[in-house]
């Protein structure tokens, strides 16, 4: 058996339950760790000093984006484990694409702030499409789904 951290491992009578290779799971570490670091120091200083009231929905999708971050910090040290925030993140940013984005296009309503907002979902899309296991997500996770047995 090869040494790697322990953080690195889930035994399961000693054998590895997920088959990550170390390559893997350093880019998904990137991804928490820019996710952190990079929304958190945007997010949590508007939350904290924000200068004027917050809307209530505005408030809203901060304290999403502040939860994010702070708990992508968790993913820098168990990848694994927090898998399913980054696939919270792809699914609402997928969803921000196809029914905010798509139709204001079809409308011809993308105005520049919409357009900045859009490229920056259509990137973190791409992103997390190349970052997420998606092999290991199908097996984790739609296998216990679509399994006889079911599983918790």
């Amino acid at each position: 058996m090869w040494y790697a951290p322990r953080i690195w491992r889930a035994y399961n009578g000693g054998q590895m339950q997920h088959d990550l290779s170390a390559i893997r799971l350093w880019a998904m570490r990137f991804l928490y760790l820019l996710n952190a670091a990079g929304l958190g120091l945007t997010v949590w200083p508007y939350l904290i000093q924000p200068g004027e009231l917050i809307a209530p929905v505005e408030g809203v999708a901060y304290a999403f984006w502040a939860s994010l971050a702070t708990l992508s910090a968790l993913g820098v040290r168990f990848p694994v484990t927090m898998l399913p925030l980054l696939l919270l993140q792809f699914v609402y940013k997928l969803t921000w694409l196809a029914f905010i984005a798509l139709p204001l296009w079809r409308a011809g309503q993308l105005n520049p702030a919409t357009d900045e907002v859009f490229k920056a979902m259509a990137i973190g899309v791409a992103v997390d499409i190349v970052f997420i296991p998606w092999l290991y997500v199908g097996k984790a996770y739609l296998g216990r789904v679509f399994s006889k047995s079911g599983g918790v």
